[in-house]
This record gives structure tokens, C-alpha cells and sequence, in this order.
């Protein structure tokens, strides 16, 4: 087995491996929610669980903002300079600083904002179970795993706390009036899961607990910019869609959309992780022939992905997710275009755009295209023919517009 791996050249053998152990660990990770989704669905009931993915949705914008692109940023830096230690540990302490006081100022708008809508009761205790979510992003420390190629790690760390969440909901969770109770395990498991890789990174990378420099947080900070604002306006826009479809009242809409954006997640899945895996790699070599032979193998593993996929969908919907799911069928179908505009979108933008250091590029392909999209939804909105069908296609031509800019641009620098 080792030999037919070592034949495939063109990619580093610790690329292989990297993926390998990403993939294992996340096809297992996969498999749970597979398993608590229908019975949520059942116990729950479609309009209950589309009020909480209607609220979680809110304060995934703060998880954003904590998290400040250092996913990207980070990963780079600690890719390059994985020898220096004294850096290392420097990065470390500044970015958990860096995030901490994103963290106060987020919980100071959190709180004008309950204040302001008067928010009591049940829908309260919603909020305040959701917002605990956001203190895991605190400890969240993928970036420095991934820049060590060691992300085996983070995935049996992810393993060990969506097992323990799994086990909860079935003991926890009996009737719709524990909403609450889903949502606050839901981010407990989150926090706890992300504090033990966070204590686990300090030992198994032998960082030192240092004063930190305010020229490397501000620097940090500096770098880090551009890919926040990237990855807010990408999450800002599939977020967004759950938000205004509960903002309209149907909560039912929500949980559907909500369903098919989950089944496409799971199917691009496989294709965002070799990019995470390869990314360190990239960053080292910039080898721009390798990433068209990578773009090149995963589109046709999508496109005969994708075909597949659409003949079984409606009987796994059906089977899954129950017959009063069905709607989530013809969104899964708009969507799933996405998975193939993707492959060469974020290989194009993460390890050519970003690693020849064209990252204010990255960051324009998505907010100039985000900024093209929410004046579409509001007009629709404001038309009253707002729908989860029409926003999937919405959706659709902004990732299809993203992959454009992008290859556009690729094509007028790439030999500079």
C-alpha cells in the first residue's frame, strides 16, 4: 500500500498522510450527526429546531469575529516558521490575547443587543446557551496543528467530544421543551472539546508561556485582516439565509435550507480537508503546476460526485429525514453546484492567491461579490418572493461569481 502511495509523486507523501488522517477521523465525525439529526428532527419537531439553527445562526457572526481569519494567517506563519519555538510560543500567547479582547467587545454588543430587543424567557435562556458557543472560538487552535501538518490530533480531539455530545442528546433530549438543553450541550461540548487541544498544543509543541509582544499582536492582527474580512463575508452570506428566512417568520424554511446546506457540507467535505492538508505545503513550494493537476483530479471527482448524488437524494432525504423533509430535496439540488465551483475557487484563492501573497485579492473576491449579493436578497425580500429556493440560487451565482474574480485574476498575474 505504501508503494502505490509513494507512485503518486507529484504531491508530498506528509500531504497524503495529513488528508489521510483528516479523512478518517471526519468520515467518523460525519457519521454522528447522521445519527442524532432524525431523531432531533422527530423529538424537536422541524419549527423547534429551526429556531434554534434560526438563533445559532446569529451568533456564529461573533464565532467569526473572534476566530479573525488566524485559520489562514496563522496556519502560514507557523508553517514557515515551525522551528522557531520562541516565535511559535509568541504567536500562541498573542493570538489568544488578540482574542480575548475580541471576546469582551463581543459580549458588550451581545448584551445592548438582548437589552435592546427585550429578550425574556425561554427565548432568553436560547441566547445565552447559544453565546456560550462563541468561548470555545477562545481555545480554538487548529491553525498551529495544521501548520505542524499534525491535524491527526485535532481530529480525534473533534471524535472525543462529538462522541460525548452524541451520547447527551439521547439522554438529555426526550420532548420539544428541551431546547434548551440541546443548545447549551451543544456549545458545552464545543468548549470543552477546543480547551483540551488549546492545553494539549502547550505540551505536545513545548511552548512557552511568555510575555507578549505588541508589535507581533499588532502585526498579527494587521495580517490577519484581510482573511477575517474574507471569511465573514463568505460565512455573513450562509448565514445570512437561515437569518432572513427566520426573519420571515417560517421557521420551517429554515430547517429545511438548513438540512440541505448539511448534506452539501458533508459532500464538500473531503475536498476542503485535502486543502487544508496541502495548504502548509503550498505555502512552502508555490508550486502553481501542482495545484492545476490537484484542481484538475478533485473537478472530476465531483462532477461524477455530484451526478451520484443526485439520483439518491430524494430517497435519502426521505428515509433520513422523514417524509416532511421533502422540500430540502430541490435546495440539496441548487446547491450542490456549489461543491463543484469550490474545488478550483478555493484551491485558486488559499494556495495561489494567498501564498504568492496576493491575500488583499482573496479578501476582494469575496466582499465585492458579497457586496453584489445582499442588495439581491433585500430586493427579493422587500418583492415578497423571498423564498429558500430562490436564495440557494442566489447563493449558487455568489460562489459562481467568487470562482470567476479569481480565475480572472490568476490569469493576468500568474506569470509576473
Amino acid at each position: 500500500m505504501s508503494n502505490i502511495i509513494k507512485k503518486i509523486n507529484f504531491i508530498d507523501i506528509r500531504v497524503l498522510k495529513n488528508f489521510s488522517h483528516l479523512a478518517i477521523a471526519n468520515l467518523f465525525i460525519m457519521i454522528i450527526p447522521f445519527i442524532y439529526y432524525p431523531y432531533l428532527i422527530r423529538v424537536l419537531g422541524s419549527e423547534v429546531y429551526g429556531n434554534i439553527v434560526y438563533v445559532q445562526a446569529i451568533y456564529f457572526f461573533l464565532s467569526i469575529v473572534i476566530q479573525f481569519g488566524f485559520s489562514v494567517s496563522a496556519t502560514k506563519d507557523v508553517s514557515v516558521n515551525r522551528d522557531d519555538n520562541e516565535y511559535i510560543s509568541n504567536i500562541f500567547i498573542s493570538i489568544f490575547i488578540i482574542k480575548a479582547i475580541l471576546l469582551i467587545i463581543g459580549l458588550v454588543v451581545v448584551a445592548f443587543f438582548i437589552n435592546y430587543f427585550n429578550i425574556q424567557g425561554v427565548e432568553l435562556d436560547l441566547h445565552l446557551t447559544s453565546l456560550l458557543y462563541v468561548f470555545g472560538d477562545l481555545f480554538l487552535v487548529n491553525w498551529i496543528y495544521q501548520g505542524f501538518e499534525k491535524m491527526q490530533y485535532v481530529s480525534l480531539g473533534t471524535i472525543a467530544y462529538k462522541l460525548v455530545f452524541l451520547i447527551s442528546i439521547f439522554f438529555f433530549i426526550k420532548s420539544s421543551e428541551d431546547i434548551i438543553n440541546y443548545s447549551f450541550l451543544f456549545s458545552l461540548s464545543y468548549v470543552l472539546g477546543n480547551l483540551f487541544l488549546f492545553i494539549f498544543a502547550i505540551y505536545l509543541f513545548k511552548l512557552k508561556l511568555i510575555k507578549p509582544n505588541y508589535q507581533l499582536c499588532k502585526s498579527l492582527f494587521k495580517d490577519s485582516w484581510q482573511f477575517f474580512l474574507a471569511r465573514m463575508s463568505a460565512v455573513f452570506v450562509e448565514r445570512f439565509n437561515l437569518f432572513i428566512l427566520g426573519y420571515t417568520g417560517n421557521k420551517e424554511e429554515v430547517a429545511y435550507y438548513d438540512l440541505a446546506i448539511k448534506l452539501v457540507g458533508i459532500f464538500q467535505l473531503p475536498f476542503n480537508l485535502f486543502n487544508q492538508a496541502y495548504y502548509p505545503n503550498a505555502s512552502r513550494n508555490k508550486d502553481s503546476r501542482q495545484v492545476y493537476k490537484i484542481i484538475k483530479i478533485l473537478s472530476i471527482v465531483a462532477f461524477f460526485g455530484i451526478i451520484i448524488s443526485y439520483v439518491i437524494a430524494p430517497w435519502f432525504i426521505n428515509i433520513y429525514a422523514g417524509k416532511s423533509m421533502e422540500p430540502s430535496v430541490l435546495i440539496y439540488y441548487i446547491l450542490m453546484f456549489t461543491v463543484l465551483i469550490n474545488v478550483p475557487s478555493h484551491f485558486i484563492g488559499n494556495c495561489l492567491l494567498v501564498v504568492n501573497n496576493y491575500s488583499k485579492e482573496f479578501k476582494i473576491s469575496i466582499t465585492r461579490c458579497t457586496l453584489l449579493y445582499i442588495p439581491l436578497v433585500m430586493i427579493g425580500y422587500y418583492c415578497n418572493v423571498l423564498d429558500s429556493y430562490l436564495l440557494a440560487t442566489l447563493y449558487l451565482i455568489y460562489v459562481l461569481s467568487i470562482s470567476i474574480y479569481r480565475c480572472l485574476f490568476w490569469l493576468q498575474v500568474k506569470d509576473r
